[in-house]
Protein backbone atom coordinates (compact mmCIF):
# COMPACT_ATOMS: atom_id res chain seq x y z
CA UNK A 1 0.00 0.00 0.00
CA UNK A 2 1.57 3.28 -0.95
CA UNK A 3 1.99 5.70 1.45
CA UNK A 4 0.30 9.10 0.25
CA UNK A 5 0.34 11.84 2.74
CA UNK A 6 1.59 13.94 -0.03
CA UNK A 7 -0.99 15.66 -1.82
CA UNK A 8 -0.19 16.17 -5.49
CA UNK A 9 -2.83 16.14 -7.94
CA UNK A 10 -2.86 16.03 -11.35
CA UNK A 11 -6.11 17.13 -13.74
CA UNK A 12 -6.91 15.26 -16.68
CA UNK A 13 -9.24 17.56 -19.58
CA UNK A 14 -10.11 15.60 -22.14
CA UNK A 15 -11.36 17.86 -25.01
CA UNK A 16 -13.36 17.65 -28.00
CA UNK A 17 -15.10 20.09 -29.59
CA UNK A 18 -15.35 22.21 -26.53
CA UNK A 19 -15.04 25.52 -27.14
CA UNK A 20 -17.88 26.65 -26.23
CA UNK A 21 -17.60 24.90 -22.71
CA UNK A 22 -14.20 24.69 -21.91
CA UNK A 23 -13.27 27.69 -20.56
CA UNK A 24 -15.91 27.41 -17.51
CA UNK A 25 -14.06 24.19 -16.79
CA UNK A 26 -10.81 25.17 -16.69
CA UNK A 27 -11.86 28.58 -14.08
CA UNK A 28 -13.14 25.85 -12.15
CA UNK A 29 -10.30 24.36 -11.40
CA UNK A 30 -8.20 27.38 -10.71
CA UNK A 31 -10.60 28.46 -8.44
CA UNK A 32 -10.16 25.63 -6.01
CA UNK A 33 -9.40 26.30 -2.30
CA UNK A 34 -6.51 23.58 -2.70
CA UNK A 35 -5.01 23.75 -6.27
CA UNK A 36 -3.45 21.22 -8.03
CA UNK A 37 -0.01 20.70 -9.06
CA UNK A 38 -0.96 20.85 -12.76
CA UNK A 39 -3.68 20.62 -15.56
CA UNK A 40 -3.38 18.90 -18.46
CA UNK A 41 -5.83 19.60 -21.27
CA UNK A 42 -5.69 16.71 -24.25
CA UNK A 43 -7.41 18.13 -27.18
CA UNK A 44 -8.69 15.24 -29.11
CA UNK A 45 -8.72 16.62 -32.44
CA UNK A 46 -11.16 19.09 -32.39
CA UNK A 47 -11.95 20.72 -35.35
CA UNK A 48 -13.32 24.42 -33.56
CA UNK A 49 -11.52 26.95 -31.46
CA UNK A 50 -10.84 24.26 -28.79
CA UNK A 51 -7.35 25.00 -29.18
CA UNK A 52 -7.27 28.61 -29.05
CA UNK A 53 -9.11 28.26 -25.44
CA UNK A 54 -7.11 25.86 -24.23
CA UNK A 55 -3.92 28.42 -25.02
CA UNK A 56 -5.64 31.24 -23.66
CA UNK A 57 -4.86 29.60 -20.53
CA UNK A 58 -1.20 29.65 -21.57
CA UNK A 59 1.40 28.83 -18.97
CA UNK A 60 -1.64 27.62 -16.20
CA UNK A 61 -1.96 24.70 -18.28
CA UNK A 62 -0.29 21.64 -19.89
CA UNK A 63 -1.78 21.37 -23.82
CA UNK A 64 -1.62 18.59 -25.72
CA UNK A 65 -3.20 18.12 -28.92
CA UNK A 66 -3.25 14.91 -30.67
CA UNK A 67 -5.68 13.02 -33.84
CA UNK A 68 -9.11 12.54 -32.92
CA UNK A 69 -9.00 8.88 -31.23
CA UNK A 70 -11.53 9.45 -28.27
CA UNK A 71 -12.11 10.55 -25.06
CA UNK A 72 -10.80 7.51 -23.76
CA UNK A 73 -7.14 7.45 -25.32
CA UNK A 74 -6.94 11.29 -24.33
CA UNK A 75 -7.30 10.65 -20.79
CA UNK A 76 -4.98 7.63 -20.98
CA UNK A 77 -2.17 10.08 -22.63
CA UNK A 78 -3.38 12.59 -19.50
CA UNK A 79 -2.05 9.95 -16.97
CA UNK A 80 1.18 9.14 -18.80
CA UNK A 81 1.80 12.59 -18.98
CA UNK A 82 0.76 13.40 -15.55
CA UNK A 83 3.28 14.05 -12.59
CA UNK A 84 1.01 14.02 -9.54
CA UNK A 85 0.49 11.24 -6.89
CA UNK A 86 -3.25 11.34 -7.48
CA UNK A 87 -4.80 11.63 -10.77
CA UNK A 88 -8.47 13.96 -10.97
CA UNK A 89 -10.44 14.22 -14.08
CA UNK A 90 -12.80 16.51 -15.43
CA UNK A 91 -15.07 16.32 -18.15
CA UNK A 92 -14.30 19.25 -20.63
CA UNK A 93 -18.48 20.28 -20.27
CA UNK A 94 -18.74 19.67 -16.25
CA UNK A 95 -17.38 22.34 -13.41
CA UNK A 96 -16.12 21.74 -10.37
CA UNK A 97 -17.19 24.01 -7.08
CA UNK A 98 -14.60 25.38 -5.07
CA UNK A 99 -14.40 22.79 -2.26
CA UNK A 100 -14.19 19.65 -4.31
CA UNK A 101 -10.40 18.77 -4.49
CA UNK A 102 -9.67 19.66 -0.74
CA UNK A 103 -13.11 18.10 0.47
CA UNK A 104 -11.52 14.98 -1.32
CA UNK A 105 -8.06 15.32 -0.55
CA UNK A 106 -9.19 15.90 3.50
CA UNK A 107 -11.04 12.17 2.96
CA UNK A 108 -7.60 10.44 1.51
CA UNK A 109 -5.40 12.02 4.13
CA UNK A 110 -7.66 10.45 7.15
CA UNK A 111 -8.34 7.68 5.63
CA UNK A 112 -4.93 6.62 4.78
CA UNK A 113 -5.79 2.96 2.80
CA UNK A 114 -8.03 4.03 0.74
CA UNK A 115 -6.70 4.68 -3.21
CA UNK A 116 -9.63 6.68 -4.71
CA UNK A 117 -12.05 9.15 -4.01
CA UNK A 118 -15.86 10.45 -5.54
CA UNK A 119 -18.01 12.75 -4.42
CA UNK A 120 -21.64 13.68 -4.79
CA UNK A 121 -22.80 15.89 -8.12
CA UNK A 122 -25.38 18.29 -8.78
CA UNK A 123 -27.28 16.96 -12.18
CA UNK A 124 -27.89 19.88 -14.68
CA UNK A 125 -30.35 19.12 -17.55
CA UNK A 126 -31.27 22.22 -19.63
CA UNK A 127 -29.76 24.43 -17.22
CA UNK A 128 -32.16 23.07 -14.92
CA UNK A 129 -30.23 21.82 -11.52
CA UNK A 130 -31.09 18.39 -9.59
CA UNK A 131 -29.33 18.27 -6.53
CA UNK A 132 -30.79 14.77 -5.58
CA UNK A 133 -30.78 13.66 -1.82
CA UNK A 134 -28.03 10.66 -0.93
CA UNK A 135 -29.91 7.22 -0.96
CA UNK A 136 -31.41 6.24 2.73
CA UNK A 137 -28.88 5.93 5.47
CA UNK A 138 -25.96 7.46 3.29
CA UNK A 139 -26.23 10.84 5.66
CA UNK A 140 -25.15 9.67 8.54
CA UNK A 141 -22.49 6.60 7.42
CA UNK A 142 -21.04 9.27 5.85
CA UNK A 143 -21.00 11.69 8.10
CA UNK A 144 -19.13 9.15 10.59
CA UNK A 145 -17.01 7.90 8.01
CA UNK A 146 -16.82 9.22 4.48
CA UNK A 147 -16.31 5.77 2.40
CA UNK A 148 -18.48 2.86 1.04
CA UNK A 149 -17.87 -0.20 -0.84
CA UNK A 150 -18.40 0.78 -4.14
CA UNK A 151 -20.62 -2.01 -5.52
CA UNK A 152 -22.90 -1.85 -2.45
CA UNK A 153 -23.25 2.44 -2.59
CA UNK A 154 -23.78 1.88 -6.62
CA UNK A 155 -26.64 -0.43 -6.30
CA UNK A 156 -28.12 1.84 -3.72
CA UNK A 157 -27.67 4.86 -6.34
CA UNK A 158 -24.77 6.82 -5.17
CA UNK A 159 -23.21 8.53 -8.16
CA UNK A 160 -19.88 7.24 -9.81
CA UNK A 161 -19.44 10.26 -12.64
CA UNK A 162 -15.84 11.07 -14.37
CA UNK A 163 -15.83 14.37 -12.84
CA UNK A 164 -15.64 13.45 -9.25
CA UNK A 165 -12.97 10.78 -9.56
CA UNK A 166 -10.01 11.45 -7.60
CA UNK A 167 -7.44 7.83 -8.26
CA UNK A 168 -3.85 6.92 -6.96
CA UNK A 169 -1.58 6.44 -9.86
CA UNK A 170 -0.32 3.11 -8.65
CA UNK A 171 -4.16 1.94 -9.48
CA UNK A 172 -3.27 2.84 -12.74
CA UNK A 173 -0.15 0.40 -12.97
CA UNK A 174 -2.33 -2.06 -11.13
CA UNK A 175 -5.45 -2.60 -12.61
CA UNK A 176 -4.76 -1.17 -16.76
CA UNK A 177 -6.40 2.53 -17.62
CA UNK A 178 -9.54 3.39 -20.04
CA UNK A 179 -10.10 0.97 -22.36
CA UNK A 180 -10.23 2.49 -25.45
CA UNK A 181 -11.31 -0.52 -27.05
CA UNK A 182 -15.32 0.18 -25.63
CA UNK A 183 -17.04 2.77 -27.79
CA UNK A 184 -18.97 3.05 -24.57
CA UNK A 185 -18.88 2.67 -20.89
CA UNK A 186 -15.21 3.48 -20.51
CA UNK A 187 -15.80 4.96 -17.60
CA UNK A 188 -17.64 2.48 -15.41
CA UNK A 189 -15.61 -0.30 -16.89
CA UNK A 190 -12.58 0.90 -15.26
CA UNK A 191 -14.33 1.68 -11.93
CA UNK A 192 -15.63 -2.13 -11.80
CA UNK A 193 -12.03 -3.18 -12.40
CA UNK A 194 -10.90 -0.96 -9.77
CA UNK A 195 -13.74 -1.84 -7.60
CA UNK A 196 -12.89 -5.34 -7.82
CA UNK A 197 -9.30 -5.03 -5.97
CA UNK A 198 -10.11 -1.62 -4.16
CA UNK A 199 -13.70 -1.93 -2.91
CA UNK A 200 -13.44 0.53 -0.67
CA UNK A 201 -13.97 4.13 -2.04
CA UNK A 202 -14.16 7.38 -0.25
CA UNK A 203 -17.09 9.76 -1.05
CA UNK A 204 -17.69 13.11 -0.14
CA UNK A 205 -21.19 13.53 0.16
CA UNK A 206 -21.17 17.46 -0.28
CA UNK A 207 -21.59 18.46 -3.48
CA UNK A 208 -18.58 18.91 -5.36
CA UNK A 209 -19.43 19.31 -9.08
CA UNK A 210 -21.91 20.14 -11.57
CA UNK A 211 -22.58 17.43 -13.88
CA UNK A 212 -24.07 18.85 -17.15
CA UNK A 213 -25.90 15.99 -19.22
CA UNK A 214 -27.88 17.95 -21.75
CA UNK A 215 -24.62 18.73 -23.60
CA UNK A 216 -24.76 17.78 -27.63
CA UNK A 217 -22.51 14.81 -29.01
CA UNK A 218 -23.00 12.29 -26.20
CA UNK A 219 -22.44 8.87 -27.78
CA UNK A 220 -24.69 7.37 -25.21
CA UNK A 221 -27.69 9.86 -26.00
CA UNK A 222 -27.38 9.61 -29.50
CA UNK A 223 -27.60 5.94 -29.83
CA UNK A 224 -30.54 3.67 -28.96
CA UNK A 225 -28.57 0.13 -28.83
CA UNK A 226 -27.34 -1.17 -25.32
CA UNK A 227 -25.37 -4.21 -26.69
CA UNK A 228 -22.06 -2.78 -26.25
CA UNK A 229 -23.19 -1.55 -22.43
CA UNK A 230 -24.49 -5.43 -21.94
CA UNK A 231 -21.66 -6.73 -23.44
CA UNK A 232 -19.44 -4.97 -21.01
CA UNK A 233 -21.89 -6.14 -18.23
CA UNK A 234 -21.37 -9.67 -19.34
CA UNK A 235 -17.88 -9.28 -19.57
CA UNK A 236 -16.99 -8.25 -16.47
CA UNK A 237 -19.34 -10.95 -14.78
CA UNK A 238 -17.17 -13.48 -16.63
CA UNK A 239 -13.90 -11.71 -15.28
CA UNK A 240 -15.41 -11.11 -12.14
CA UNK A 241 -16.28 -14.90 -11.67
CA UNK A 242 -12.88 -16.13 -12.63
CA UNK A 243 -11.04 -13.75 -10.08
CA UNK A 244 -13.28 -15.54 -7.17
CA UNK A 245 -12.18 -12.71 -4.71
CA UNK A 246 -14.24 -11.57 -1.68
CA UNK A 247 -14.28 -8.23 -2.71
CA UNK A 248 -16.50 -9.21 -5.91
CA UNK A 249 -19.45 -10.43 -4.34
CA UNK A 250 -21.56 -7.37 -4.68
CA UNK A 251 -20.89 -7.14 -7.84
CA UNK A 252 -23.23 -9.70 -8.73
CA UNK A 253 -26.41 -7.88 -7.65
CA UNK A 254 -25.57 -4.60 -9.33
CA UNK A 255 -25.01 -6.24 -12.34
CA UNK A 256 -27.68 -8.12 -12.37
CA UNK A 257 -29.98 -4.88 -11.99
CA UNK A 258 -28.05 -3.21 -14.97
CA UNK A 259 -28.85 -6.25 -17.32
CA UNK A 260 -32.38 -6.46 -16.17
CA UNK A 261 -32.92 -2.80 -16.74
CA UNK A 262 -31.39 -2.93 -20.05
CA UNK A 263 -33.67 -5.79 -20.77
CA UNK A 264 -36.54 -3.85 -19.02
CA UNK A 265 -36.23 -0.76 -20.78
CA UNK A 266 -35.66 -3.26 -24.30
CA UNK A 267 -39.16 -4.92 -23.57
CA UNK A 268 -40.60 -1.19 -23.39
CA UNK A 269 -39.22 -0.41 -26.69
CA UNK A 270 -36.90 2.47 -25.35
CA UNK A 271 -33.68 1.17 -26.11
CA UNK A 272 -32.86 -1.80 -28.54
CA UNK A 273 -30.68 -5.26 -28.03
CA UNK A 274 -29.96 -8.19 -29.82
CA UNK A 275 -31.54 -11.00 -29.46
CA UNK A 276 -27.90 -13.01 -28.41
CA UNK A 277 -26.79 -9.83 -26.55
CA UNK A 278 -29.96 -9.85 -24.26
CA UNK A 279 -29.71 -14.25 -24.33
CA UNK A 280 -26.20 -14.03 -23.29
CA UNK A 281 -27.06 -11.53 -20.05
CA UNK A 282 -29.65 -13.55 -19.55
CA UNK A 283 -27.24 -17.18 -19.42
CA UNK A 284 -25.27 -15.20 -16.88
CA UNK A 285 -27.52 -13.11 -15.22
CA UNK A 286 -31.09 -14.39 -15.18
CA UNK A 287 -34.01 -13.17 -14.97
CA UNK A 288 -36.71 -12.86 -11.78
CA UNK A 289 -40.22 -13.45 -11.85
CA UNK A 290 -40.33 -9.93 -11.47
CA UNK A 291 -38.57 -9.38 -14.60
CA UNK A 292 -40.26 -11.86 -16.85
CA UNK A 293 -43.89 -10.69 -15.91
CA UNK A 294 -42.98 -6.99 -16.30
CA UNK A 295 -41.68 -7.77 -19.54
CA UNK A 296 -44.23 -9.95 -20.37
CA UNK A 297 -46.67 -6.52 -19.70
CA UNK A 298 -44.55 -4.06 -22.08
CA UNK A 299 -44.14 -6.67 -24.90
CA UNK A 300 -48.41 -6.60 -25.19
CA UNK A 301 -48.60 -2.74 -24.57
CA UNK A 302 -48.28 0.21 -27.03
CA UNK A 303 -45.15 1.63 -27.19
CA UNK A 304 -46.40 5.33 -25.90
CA UNK A 305 -47.58 3.16 -22.73
CA UNK A 306 -44.69 1.06 -22.51
CA UNK A 307 -42.60 3.63 -21.90
CA UNK A 308 -44.26 5.49 -19.46
CA UNK A 309 -45.03 2.25 -17.55
CA UNK A 310 -41.37 1.81 -17.63
CA UNK A 311 -40.51 4.79 -15.65
CA UNK A 312 -41.89 2.68 -12.95
CA UNK A 313 -39.09 0.23 -13.06
CA UNK A 314 -36.26 1.48 -10.14
CA UNK A 315 -32.77 1.02 -11.07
Amino acid sequence: MPAHREWTVSVVIPAYNAEAHLRRALESVFVQTLLPLEVIVVNDGSTDRTEEVARSFADRIRYVGQSNAGASIARNRGIELAQGQWIAFLDSDDEWLPHKLDGQAAILRTISELRWCACHADRVYLRRSNQSELPAGYRGRLTQRPSVDFFEAALAGLVFQTSGMVIHRSVFDEVGSFDAALRVCQDRDLWWRIAMTEPSIGYDLRIGYRWHMSTPGSLTKQASSRDAELGNICDNVVRARAAALAPVSPFFSYAGRLSADYRIRAAAGQVTLQPQSAARSLQLLPASTRERVLAGVLRRLPARIARRLVRLWAL
